[in-house]
């Protein structure tokens, strides 16, 4: 998560396929980013390095933030 210059909370996320444009955008805590395999049954993925494996679908949600007091 960063926080924006009007105070609020929001995951970046970046796509980037193998063909096509890539894909930017935000969510905000509690919303969702949904992604339909339309041309495989599953495909492999990365959060940070780690690698992952989807079937059919990919869905991403956003966390909630904690207060805390540096």
């Amino acid at each position: 998560m960063v926080l924006t210059a009007a105070g609020r909370s929001e995951l970046p996320y970046y796509l980037v396929p193998r063909y096509g444009r890539p894909l930017t955008g935000r969510l905000q805590p509690g919303e969702q980013l949904s992604l339909q395999l339309a041309d495989r049954r599953q495909t492999e993925f990365f959060l940070d390095e780690d690698p992952e494996l989807a079937t059919g679908a990919i869905t991403i949600t956003a966390a909630g933030t904690l207060d805390f007091v540096a």
